[in-house]
């Protein structure tokens, strides 16, 4: 599935440990593309974080053990079987 440039953020900044974030939304994990792209991810509670990250043309899954915080990847899909809960979607 080819990166949808329209969903990247739209700012010139990027969310990470120097450039906050603008723009928040919940994410209910599900096997679809996000509305838009994130630039980090904040996970409220433990467990596996299962995504695509954006430049991953071929649609490649990743897995990541996960705790509470705050984690600079940038996803366009959270996959429903996500385990890690309370994530909201940062966009710089």
């Amino acid at each position: 599935m080819p990166v949808n440039p329209a969903k990247r953020p739209k700012t010139s900044s990027q969310a990470g440990l120097g450039n906050p974030a603008r723009r928040a939304f919940a994410i209910t994990p599900a096997d679809a593309e996000l509305d838009e792209y994130t630039t980090a991810l904040y996970v409220g509670g433990d467990g596996n974080l299962v995504v695509v990250l954006e430049d991953n043309a071929d649609g490649e899954i990743v897995t990541f053990a996960v705790s509470r915080g705050y984690h600079p990847l940038c996803c366009r899909q959270v996959r429903a079987a996500t385990t890690a809960t309370g994530i909201v979607g940062l966009v710089g």
